[in-house]
């Protein structure tokens, strides 16, 4: 498979898994503020890693994408519903398949140029170039990490999810490896 396609591949499955996990919430469960992470909801990390796909994918028809993650507009409806996330999920996924025309037709490759701009720790914005193929990775990869913590939000509120999504594949990679080693070892310490 082609990085292009995996690059597509692994946002939309991040991001189905993302809707059907939110899908089973209640009202209550996704607008809950947590205790151990003051102020932090499902529905409000469900609209972060939503607002950095959508920076992206709506510059991208620009001949040079800028993609301000610093003037992410607060969809508030995402994070106060849990249809409002299935929905803006949806959304989401509707324009990843709209990338993959434009990298079918050759339009796009992983290597098209953007420019970044996000805020720094003194509070003043920068500018950085990048490529498609790495802002993509980068949402999918925040997407991850981001489910991790609403895995960690429902745990605290006693609710047992899938733990796949919170892994990144470096993780999987490492711990399949070290599963097939420890097999390895037993099998020889078997003989």
């Amino acid at each position: 498979m082609d990085t292009e396609t995996q690059l597509i591949v692994g946002a939309v499955t991040n991001l189905t898994s993302l809707s059907q996990m939110i899908s089973g919430l209640t009202a209550t469960t996704y607008t809950q503020e947590s205790a151990a992470l003051p102020g932090s909801t499902v529905g409000k990390h469900v609209r972060h890693l939503l607002e950095h796909f959508t920076q992206l994918l709506s510059a991208l028809p620009l001949p040079m994408p800028k993609v301000d993650y610093a003037a992410r507009k607060r969809n508030h409806d995402i994070e106060a519903s849990v249809q409002g996330g299935i929905d803006g999920v949806d959304d989401i996924l509707r324009e990843l398949d709209r990338c993959t025309d434009y990298f079918g037709s050759g339009e796009w490759t992983v290597d098209k140029a953007v420019r970044v701009v996000d805020v720094m720790p003194d509070g003043q914005e920068a500018v950085f170039m990048s490529t498609l193929g790495r802002e993509l990775w980068f949402c999918s990869h925040h997407t991850v990490h981001h489910v991790a913590i609403i895995t960690t939000l429902l745990h605290e509120m006693g609710i047992s999810t899938s733990a796949g999504l919170a892994y990144a594949p470096s993780t999987v990679k490492y711990q399949d490896q070290q599963q097939q080693q420890q097999e390895q070892s037993n099998i020889t310490n078997d003989k």
